[in-house]
């Protein structure tokens, strides 16, 4: 690059040179980052989502966002900071809405809400299954450090929802137990989306299934499952 650069403009000192090449590279970080950390959190929200953590390294994650790699030291000192980081966003997302959902007066605001904010966060960003898929697979003290942020703000919000009568008792008083079928739920549904998509032909993040996902989960969660037994006809042919 410092031979080509001295063809172009041959009456430059080689510092010269070099401070430019610097220059220039420093404002294509600048304007390819989209948006400083932000575009570099997104690359590696990426990659960690289809190549899981230990095989991504900060070269990877430069090329990804388009920036250099130095860049990516400047704004996070390394990889293990930039992943860390990334875990506090995603799991701020959900314990935001989980905090609103347990101040709401109704079911419908609960519902509103969801259909909003978490539905809409998993179609802006496609390969946000995918990333919790790979931290909840790991394991470690990072997947329970963020799994038990999850189940403690579902704990306090839906004490706060029966407390407030938007949702029946827990049966024998059992929270934990509620929440964990709750959690299974989604996190299975989450852990299962690659074996899901491919037998439903669908992307399971795309705007028109997370509705189908949600027409289903609030039919279930709202009206149950079971009927009250067979039709008369049915019971006549028996």
């Amino acid at each position: 690059m410092i031979a080509i650069a001295t063809v172009i403009a041959p009456n430059l000192t080689l510092a010269e040179h070099a401070f430019n090449l610097l220059n220039m590279r420093s404002a294509t970080d600048r304007e390819t980052a989209q948006g400083g950390r932000e575009g570099i959190r997104g690359a590696a929200l990426r990659l960690f989502a289809t190549e899981g953590f230990d095989r991504v390294s900060g070269r990877a994650i430069a090329k990804e966002a388009g920036v250099s790699p130095a860049l990516v030291m400047h704004h996070f000192g390394s990889v293990a900071a930039l992943r860390a980081e990334i875990d506090s966003w995603v799991l701020g997302h959900f314990e935001d809405w989980i905090e609103r959902a347990g101040t709401a007066d109704s079911v419908d605001e609960v519902v509103d809400d969801m259909e909003g904010e978490v539905r809409g966060f998993f179609v802006r960003e496609p390969l946000l299954g995918g990333y919790l898929r790979q931290l909840l697979v790991e394991g470690g003290d990072a997947g329970y450090q963020f799994f038990a942020g999850l189940f403690d703000a579902g704990r306090e919000m839906l004490s706060q929802l029966e407390q407030r009568g938007v949702v029946r008792p827990s049966p024998n008083g059992d929270l934990d137990a509620r929440l964990m079928l709750l959690m299974a739920e989604d996190l299975g549904t989450i852990m299962l989306e690659p074996f899901l998509a491919r037998r439903l032909g669908v992307q399971l993040y795309s705007e028109e299934f997370m509705a189908r996902w949600s027409a289903a989960e609030l039919d279930l969660h709202a009206n149950g499952l079971f009927g009250d037994g067979p039709h008369e006809e049915q019971r006549d042919d028996n």
